[in-house]
């Protein structure tokens, strides 16, 4: 799955519980699947192993 983080796209896992960021009440984050997708219906975070795009810091307005 994936997900879309400051403009760039990072990887998300399936999960028993919701991060508060990935929470549909609180957060605006979205899974969706990477081949089709498909929005994701459950539980989900953003895969802390996959290293996080900071480009988006670096990038002059």
């Amino acid at each position: 799955m994936e997900t879309t983080a400051n403009g760039y796209l990072v990887r998300a896992l399936p999960s028993t519980h919701y991060s508060v960021m990935t929470n549909p009440e609180i957060g605006t984050f979205v899974a969706r699947c990477t081949g089709c997708h498909a929005r994701h219906p459950e539980p989900w975070v953003i895969d802390t192993t996959d290293q996080m795009p900071y480009a988006w810091a670096r990038e002059s307005d």
